[in-house]
Order: C-alpha cells, then structure tokens, then sequence
C-alpha cells in the first residue's frame, strides 16, 4: 500500500459512493464534530460538521485541498505521520495540537481511521474548553496541594516574624510572585509592615499598599485588583491586595506584584481568601503567643527586681541587678540611675549599665539642671529625638561624645507622689518607643522608684509581694481564660477542674505549701493551646492524623511558654504530663506508672471527669454513674489505681436525691454543686 505524500498534486474531488456517505452518516452521529473524508491521495472530498462546529478555518475552504494544506505546519507532520500508521495497520490514530488564534489559544484532538482500502476519514474535535477544564482541574489541585502545605507551615510557627517570612516565601516559590508584601494592624501605630520581599533586581514597591488603599481596605474588606495595560509595551504585571481578616475585622494586608497579565483568575482570588484565611489565624495564634510570653516575662522582670529588693538592703548591689533586668526588658542600649538627696536636694550618679566608659559616674545635678535636673522639676519625661542637636547638656560628661548616643529619654522615679530620682535612658541608634513600651517603662520606674523610697521599704515590699503574688495568679487565671474565649465548648472548665484538683490533692495528702502548685498548674494546664491553630482547635468533626499531631503538640508548647519562668517552674507538671496515661500509651513521652508526675496523674481523672459530665455539641453530659463506671473500668489504664478510689469517694459522698418532677428523676452532691 502506497503511502500518502505531503507532495501529491491536488485534484478536483470526487464524491463518495452512497455506502461510503452512509458510513460517514454513521460515524458523525457517533462523533457529531467535523469530518474529513479523504482520497487515496489525502485529498478532502467531502465533509460533515454539526452547527456549532468551531475550526480554525471554514470547513467548505478545505474542500479539493490536500489534508496537509489546511493544518497548521507544526501539526502537518505529526497530521501525516498518524494517516501513514493508520494506512499501514488500520488502527485509529490520534494527535493533539494547538492553533493559537486572537484573543484565545484553540485545542483539537484528530482520530485517523480508515474506512477503504486506501480512504482515510479525520475526524476533527474541538477540545479548547475540555482543555481548558482540565487546565482549570490541575491548576485547583496545585493550589489545593500548595494550600495543604501552607496549613502545615504555618500550624508550626509561633514566632510572628518567622512566620511572616514563610508567608512572603511561600507566595514567590509556590505562586510565583516577584514581590510580597506583608503588613499587620497595629493599634495606635496603624499598618505596619511585618515583612517585604522581592525576586527583581530593583523593589518596585507595588506590592505595598498606599494609605488610601488601606483605607479602601478596612472599610470594604474586598480585595483590590490591577492589571497592566496589554497595549503597553512596558513589562506585564498583575498587582492585587488582599486583607486579612480575623473575626470579620480587617487585622492586616498581603500585597502581591506578579510579573504575568490577567493572573489573579476568580479562582486564583478565591485560593487566596482561603490562604488569607490561615494566615490570619496562623499570625492571630502567633501575637497570642508573643504576647502571652510578653506578660510572663513581665511578671518575670518584676519578680527578679522584687527579689532584688528584698535579698539586700544595699543600694549599690540592688540598683545593679534592677538596671540589668530593666535594660535586658526594654531593649535599650545604656541606662543611667540619679537619686535624689533630700536633704542637698541634689541629683546623684548611683549606678549605671551599657556605658562604654565612666561617663557619667561622678554626676551631681541641682533640680533644673540638664535633662535629668529638668525631669525633676517637671515630674515628666523628657525625650530627645537626637542629642546631637543639643551637646551642651552633656558638656561636662567625660567622653561622653565617644558613647555615641543617639536618643535619650529621662523618666521621674516617683514614690508617695515625691520624686525619689531620675531613670536616663540612652539608645545609639534611631528609636520610636510605641505604647506599649511607655506602659512596661512607667511600672519598671515605679519598681525602681520604690525600691529606693528607704522610709517605706519594709511596709512597701510585704504589700507589694502580696499585689505581685495576686497578679501573678490573676494573670495565670486571666490566660486560662483567654484559651476558653477561644473555645467556647470548654467554658468554665479551668475553674471547675482547678478546684477538684486540689480538693483531691488535699484528701491525697499534698501538703498545703504544694497546694498553690496544683492549682497553678491545674489553671494553667491548657495554655499551650495557645499555639494550636483556630482551625484545627475549633474544628467541630474529628481530626485527620496529621491535624491531630499538630494538636499534641500543646503540651511542648505550654513547656515553651512556661519553662522560663522562674515561679512556674515547679507547676510545670501538669501542664507537660496531663495526658500521659498509667499504661504508658499517652503523650508527649509515653510515660507509664509512677513515671509520670504525681499532680498529673490527679489531674488527668479530674479532666476526664469533668470533660465527660460536661455537654458537648457533638453529645451530652454523662451521668455521674455512667462517668464513675468508666473510670472505674480504666484504673490502671488511663489512672493511677491509687487514685481512681479517693476519687469515686471525693465525688460520690454524702449523696442527695434531688427533689423529683415530671420530667426528671436525677439526683445531685455536694461536691458537684461546689465545682459548678
């Protein structure tokens, strides 16, 4: 059988034979597209194409043509090579191609049989929009798989800048972008710019919002799109800003320049509200965080200048250790304590950190003075942006110019409404204090302030402890708080197993010393949920596999967040150990028996007792006996056998009916009306 040529000269065709126009009627209702139907030499003679047909070129154009002439040359040869293969085996051949037309890029699919001994039937199928689809399908998956991943990412980060950056890095490896922009709400300071990065050789700044847009942003909550001009001949780009919402409030922006036309496609806009969706809770849980180790370290700078206080009654070793705690919490570079004498009425050098040389050490200022002497008077900060517009107010301060200070700022110390000296605060580089750091400065001056009122020292330092102490737990029990705001299913139940727990502990024979421990511990048992992303903590249906080890998790982070603590050190065992489990199948370490801490092995019945006899939305609360049969049946299992007893009797004692009605027949404790 003699090959089809591309050289064969074109003749006139011929029509088919009734038979052959009956099987090409039969085979265009199987393939209702278009249909060539070919001479021995390749040469179209007929044709059938159903209304809505849509090729590249008219179907009555092709007729007399030879095959190879109306295709497109890079599709001509793989065209002639399918109708050689199918002229030498009879089977149906098949090739793909692509015709790239204004405004669109059109797909066909062609089937190559033969019908004769030497005739060829194409049969012509327009695929654009079955591609397109297909593109549409592979291009969700991506998104969904970069999504998953992303979820993955930013479910382990708790540091807010970290996680910034794998936002901004995700969004040019995965996606594409050239420049990433990422801004979070700030209140007082409006949005400030969390991280920025670009690819390009030069930063456009395209990707950062301008003012108005922010403010077009927080009022809409929409995004806003732009695209270049596709008559321009500047390089194309698509430029959008997405905000960032967290209960329905605008918290921040992601601003994306990518250098591609028309990219953000309705779904690439709707992967990145479900994107934007991580990232405000992924950033949200991560402020959190930071600001619930923030607070600790607070109560923790506080403690050591309290200790401070009351461990000596020397002034020089005490002022050492508070000006080390209080440079090493405010960030700044040197500090400088005056203490006012009340009888010369004279600002005195006491002690200094961060100073290069002894530069101020032989200071004395009348109240007036420089600075310092003008703090005094006023009773109010001073703050100077940049000293070197003022030198004279340090003139006499040996090197004081090779320090090389930048900003300064003087605070009164200030006790029984009389100032007791002046806190000089010393940066080399440009510094904007924000609100914040004001606050956490005013009580650090207020300690110091304290700590040198001699004449009220003792009185003061047993209040204070008192106060510190108080604060301490009132913040513990405000934490545990803020988690349950969080989780609305387990409202109330930090008291409730708080106070059980010490109540068991106490029939366990804990000493009351312990006893604050256990109830620290207990309050704080929780907190490293903290750290558990909205989407995996609230999630109403069961956990997949790897949304439950990102859950279990939360005992290493409570163990992150409290280690360094110095007065909870010892009321870490609960928070770490609670769902270790008597047999050893529990977690994070897989401790087994009297391994595993004796306040967790307390509490993690107690937990389970009150999780059980609570309503939960996915069913109801227990009864107390169905509740003790169950942990009955799971001594020496889940809990220590030793304690499953003393709880039944905890629980169970002094049992009273209730009074009945007509709808119920259920009966009460004591116990469980003190822990309601």
């Amino acid at each position: 059988m003699k090959p089809i040529s591309p050289s064969v000269e074109t003749r006139f065709p011929g029509r088919p034979s009734s038979d052959t126009d009956a099987i090409l009627k039969t085979i265009f209702q199987i393939f209702p597209d278009l249909l060539f139907y070919l001479d021995e030499h390749g040469v179209i003679i007929n044709y059938l194409a159903s209304e809505s047909v849509n090729f590249f070129t008219s179907p009555e154009q092709c007729l007399g043509r030879h095959v190879l002439d109306i295709f497109p040359p890079h599709a001509a040869a793989q065209v002639l090579s399918a109708m050689n293969k199918t002229l030498q085996n009879g089977e149906i051949s098949t090739i793909d191609y692509e015709v790239s037309t204004s405004p669109q890029k059109l797909s066909y699919s062609i089937n190559c049989l033969k019908i004769k001994t030497s005739n060829l039937i194409l049969i012509v199928r327009d695929t654009t929009e079955q591609k397109r689809k297909a593109d549409l399908a592979e291009q969700h998956r991506k998104l969904m798989g970069t999504l998953q991943e992303s979820a993955r990412q930013l479910s382990r980060e708790l540091d807010s800048q970290v996680l910034g950056n794998v936002i901004t890095q995700a969004c040019v490896e995965y996606l594409g972008a050239s420049e990433v922009w990422l801004g979070w709400l700030k209140i007082g300071q409006g949005m400030q710019e969390l991280t920025y990065l670009s690819t390009g050789s030069t930063k456009t700044s395209l990707s950062k919002p301008t003012d108005n847009e922010i403010n077009t942003l927080l009022v809409n909550k929409l995004a806003i799109l732009e695209t270049s001009d596709p008559g321009s001949n500047s390089q194309p780009y698509s430029r959008a800003l997405f905000p960032i919402l967290a209960n329905n409030q605008v918290m921040g922006v992601l601003g994306l320049v990518v250098e591609q036309a028309d990219f953000f496609t309705p779904e690439m806009i709707e992967y990145f509200i479900a994107y934007n969706s991580l990232v405000g809770s992924a950033i949200q849980n991560a402020h959190l965080y930071e600001d619930s180790r923030r607070q600790l370290s607070q109560m923790q700078t506080l403690r050591s200048i309290d200790q401070a206080i009351l461990s000596s009654m020397d002034m020089k070793s005490m002022t050492e250790i508070i000006l080390k705690e209080v440079a090493k919490h405010i960030h700044v570079d040197a500090l400088s304590l005056l203490i006012l004498d009340p009888k010369t009425q004279m600002l005195n050098f006491v002690d200094g950190f961060g100073f290069h040389y002894e530069t101020l050490r032989h200071s004395h200022l009348r109240i007036g003075e420089s600075f310092a002497g003008q703090v005094a008077l006023e009773k109010r900060i001073v703050y100077v942006e940049n000293l070197q517009n003022d030198p004279k107010n340090f003139s006499r301060a040996a090197r004081f110019h090779e320090e090389g200070f930048m900003m300064y700022l003087g605070t009164p110390l200030i006790a029984r409404s009389e100032v007791r000296g002046v806190l000089e605060i010393f940066q080399r580089r440009p510094f904007e204090p924000d609100e914040e750091w004001y606050t956490m400065l005013e009580t650090l001056s207020n300690q110091i302030a304290i700590a040198i009122d001699n004449t009220l020292l003792v009185k003061f330092l047993k209040d204070s402890r008192l106060e510190l102490t108080n604060a301490y737990d009132a913040t513990i029990e405000g934490l545990s708080r803020a988690l349950e705001l969080r989780d609305r299913e387990t409202e109330g139940h930090t008291r409730r197993v708080a106070k059980m727990t010490v109540e068991l502990a106490r029939r366990m024979g804990v000493s009351d010393a312990d006893m604050p421990l256990v109830h620290q511990g207990a309050l704080l048992h929780d907190i490293g949920k903290m750290g558990i992303p909205d989407a995996i903590l609230l999630k109403p249906g069961s956990l997949l596999p790897d949304e439950w080890e990102v859950m279990k998790q939360h005992p290493l982070y409570a163990y992150q967040l409290l280690a360094q603590v110095e007065h909870l050190k010892q009321a870490m065992d609960i928070p770490l150990y609670h769902h270790e489990k008597w047999d050893g199948s529990g977690y994070p370490y897989g401790l087994k028996g009297e391994q595993i801490p004796f306040p967790a092995r307390l509490f993690s019945i107690v937990d389970v007792y009150d999780a059980l006899t609570s309503n939960r939305p996915y069913r109801s609360a227990w009864p107390v006996d169905k509740t003790m049969t169950y942990l009955q049946s799971q001594s020496k299992i889940f809990f220590d056998p030793a304690v499953v007893p003393v709880f039944r009797q905890l629980i169970l004692r002094d049992t009273i009916p209730m009074r009945r009605d007509a709808r119920s027949h259920s009966k009460t404790t004591p116990i469980q009306q003190l822990f309601k």
